[in-house]
């Protein structure tokens, strides 16, 4: 019998798939792309080097994109390597929570960096359901990424809402549910500033008519709305907002030290807008710049935290002591310990529990990012 030849007999390493999977799309053997797609799949059920993982992934989304219009067959067996692959560096970065991540991110893993939190969020989701009988056919299938995601949709069970009191401290209260029923109680033209960082994927852009329109409602004349959000959907973003309210201006929030990664434009993010509404007129005052600069990575609890400074600078700016801030998607935090440091009054709505929680234990310890 004769011996193995070399690719017969290579051993599944951590650069195994810089061997398997050429750099240039173009250079694949198309005749093995089942075979490559299986042994990659083989590697990645071991492997614990996330960064290894993300690099094969690149090039095995590049392939497989590369075949789509060329080699169907090949292409899917690719996607097929692909969705495993995801649902590996899911495992590895940790479970899916309702309303957000609760895993803290590795800060010493090149690849948590790389990968976008969009990314991270879908491959935790896949990570969960990838053994479930409706949704591990279509990753056998190698169907898409979106396909996929949208069977999970559709199994995941619809949990029940959870009621709880409202948190309570001095100056601050935070309610736990959806912010379009809890927020109905508060009078017409009785807050001075609202500042939040609603979830940017598709699926969540009519939040943004809805927190237009109670903006509308409850902001004293002079009371401007400023709302952090990412780029991908920034022009419909922008077209809900203005739907009820009046656009002022973008604020630059710099993102020193950040290597998020844009898959979809190949862009590394360096910057977000935040975007400023009115009611109509915009509050006369001091003159002031629009740079914004979060100082860190605020990740300590949550991976989508976001840092207090920023909205400090904002506060202090646009509002007088003992102002009411409101933040409809309070999350971690971290605008309400940004508006009680500044002797401001807070009221936050989170949709999460867990996160509510947390975000209490801040507020009551005055913890800023």
């Amino acid at each position: 019998t004769r011996p193995p030849t070399d690719k017969e007999s290579l051993t599944m390493s951590d650069d195994t798939h810089a061997a398997l999977v050429p750099a240039n799309p173009a250079a694949l053997d198309v005749d093995r792309a089942s075979e490559i797609a299986t042994k990659i799949e083989q590697w990645a059920s071991t492997c614990d080097d996330l960064d290894a993982l993300r690099e094969a992934r690149a090039r095995v989304a590049a392939v497989e994109s590369y075949l789509a219009k060329r080699h169907k067959d090949a292409s899917r067996e690719m996607a097929r390597a692909d969705r495993k692959l995801e649902a590996r560096i899911g495992v590895l970065i940790g479970p899916a929570h309702h309303g957000g991540d609760r895993v803290s991110v590795d800060s010493k893993s090149v690849a948590t960096d790389l990968l976008s939190k969009h990314e991270r969020h879908e491959f935790r989701q896949i990570a969960e359901y990838q053994d479930h009988p409706e949704v591990a056919p279509l990753i056998e299938q190698g169907q898409s990424r979106r396909r996929v995601l949208r069977q999970i949709a559709e199994v995941k069970p619809v949990e029940a809402p959870v009621e709880m009191d409202p948190l309570k401290g001095e100056s601050w209260e935070l309610r736990v549910g959806d912010f379009r029923e809890l927020l109905s109680d508060v009078p017409e033209q009785s807050v001075d500033m609202i500042v939040t960082d609603p979830p940017y994927p598709k699926d969540d852009l009519p939040l943004y008519s809805d927190l237009g329109e109670l903006a509308r409602r409850i902001l004293k004349p002079r009371g401007v709305l400023f709302v952090w959000t990412g780029q991908i959907f920034l022009p419909e973003v922008i077209e809900r907002l203005g739907e009820h309210m009046t656009y002022g201006w973008t604020f630059d929030l710099a993102l020193p030290g950040s290597n998020s990664r844009i898959m979809g434009r190949h862009i590394i993010q360096t910057w977000k807008p935040v975007l400023a509404y009115s009611t109509g007129t915009w509050p006369s005052g001091e003159w002031g710049d629009d740079a914004l600069v979060s100082p860190e990575r605020a990740k300590t609890t949550f991976e989508w935290e976001q840092s207090a400074a920023p909205a400090i600078k904002l506060i202090e700016r646009y509002t007088p002591p003992n102002a009411l801030i409101v933040d409809p998607f309070t999350g971690a935090g971290s605008f309400g310990v940004a508006a009680t440091s500044c002797g401001r009054r807070f009221l936050g709505v989170e949709l999460d529990p867990q996160r509510a929680d947390k975000a209490a234990d801040r507020l009551a310890d005055g913890l800023a990012a």
